[in-house]
């Protein structure tokens, strides 16, 4: 078991300030590469949910087409 006293001082060496930075620095580099990952997910859902409303548009307009040529209105 480790005790340590609250008087005590923490001292950073230079070397551990640079593994501190790269560590930081490759943490953030995981989020930045998660987000633009999470963009790119987003982006490919709002394109397939386009497409999908622009079918079931064209499969309206042609359901209203037809039931207009047979004397029904929807």
């Amino acid at each position: 078991m480790a005790y340590v006293s609250t008087h005590s001082e923490v001292r950073l060496t230079d070397e551990m300030e640079r593994r501190m930075a790269r560590q930081m620095a490759r943490e953030s580099a995981g989020v930045i590469a998660s987000l633009k990952n999470l963009g790119a997910g987003v982006m490919q859902c709002a394109t397939a949910f386009g497409a999908f409303l622009d079918a079931y548009a064209d499969t309206v307009d042609q359901a209203g087409r037809r039931a207009s040529n047979h004397g029904h209105y929807i």
